[in-house]
């Protein structure tokens, strides 16, 4: 269900009007911001598959192929949800509802699980289309897409943030180890030094799949 992969701009910008699609994997290190919602989630839950290493730079006036048949699939599920809150309209007028969350370290972060939490709670968080976030709101999208089946088990997962985030800190060493991983890649830069030195320690966070910057 919810990605973050496309970006507007108004006509006066410098990209006049285009839609920059980025694909590739989510939240990595500054390297793009995820292949299509199609890809990624189903028509009912926001199940995470595995991220792909693609960064390809799409830009086109247009979604792409994949996320059309995503947006399509899913304004029916939204439709359900809006349709269950007492918020009547027809197919061709369900809106595109988006959560967008804002940078503040770890207090965004927490303030974007909190949120979800609570949307869910209030039969909410299934009339959302799209999740979108910058810097500490990041950093929260990546722990729930560890998750396959986050959206339906939110707050289990919720627990394991919040322990993780009140138990010990990732030591220098096994930082250090995660930054020489990244300095293998193609493309490093001091993303790859912030996120592997600071942000680990911010979030308690060392696993390799965990690409948080």
């Amino acid at each position: 269900m919810l990605h973050q992969t496309t970006l507007s701009f108004a006509p006066n910008s410098w990209f006049s009007g285009q839609i920059l699609l980025l694909e590739g994997q989510v939240c990595d290190r500054g390297n793009g911001w995820g292949h299509s919602p199609a890809e990624r989630y189903s028509k009912n839950t926001m199940s995470a598959s595995k991220p792909q290493e693609s960064v390809e730079v799409r830009i086109e006036h247009s979604l792409n192929e994949k996320e059309k048949e995503f947006v399509a699939k899913r304004r029916k599920a939204v439709l359900e949800s809006l349709q269950k809150l007492q918020i009547h309209c027809s197919q061709t007028e369900v809106p595109n509802i988006a959560l967008l969350g804002s940078g503040g370290g770890q207090r965004a972060m927490m303030g974007l699980l909190g949120s979800l939490v609570q949307l869910q709670k209030a039969g909410l968080l299934d009339c959302v289309l799209y999740l979108s976030g910058v810097s500490g709101s990041t950093w929260c999208m990546a722990s729930l897409y560890q998750e396959p089946d986050w959206s339906t088990e939110l707050e289990t997962v919720k627990d394991k943030i919040i322990q993780r985030l009140n138990g010990p800190g990732v030591s220098w060493t096994d930082a250090f180890d995660k930054l020489k991983k990244y300095y293998g890649k193609d493309i490093f830069s001091m993303t790859d030094v912030w996120a592997a030195m600071f942000v680990t320690n911010f979030v308690k966070e060392s696993s390799p799949e965990a690409n948080i910057s």
